[in-house]
């Protein structure tokens, strides 16, 4: 497929709409992405900047678990959610920022 034909497929149409987008992905619209900011008061679950943008789930169950903002769920998807290894470098940082 030519690049100008996916570019213009991926802005028609229900293709291009955030909201088929979101719904064929993570099964929720842009309305309940808009309805969760709203309930983290308009800020990013994680760190509370303003630009909550991300959806953020689990890849397991494929679970919407909350709106983050770029770095903040980059940062949990290069941890692969790993809970232990996020542990281990928050206690790296103390340790090392302490000195």
């Amino acid at each position: 497929m030519s690049q100008l034909r996916r570019r213009r497929e991926q802005t028609e149409e229900p293709r291009g709409n955030r909201s088929f987008w979101l719904n064929r992905r993570y099964r929720v619209d842009a309305a309940q992405v808009a309805w969760m900011v709203l309930q983290q008061g308009g800020v990013c679950a994680l760190c509370g900047s303003g630009k909550p943008e991300h959806v953020d789930h689990d890849h397991r169950t494929k679970r919407v678990r909350g709106i983050l903002c770029f770095n903040c769920n980059r940062g949990l998807g290069k941890f692969c959610d790993d809970v232990g290894l996020m542990g281990r470098a928050a206690e790296y940082l103390e340790r090392v920022v302490s000195r």
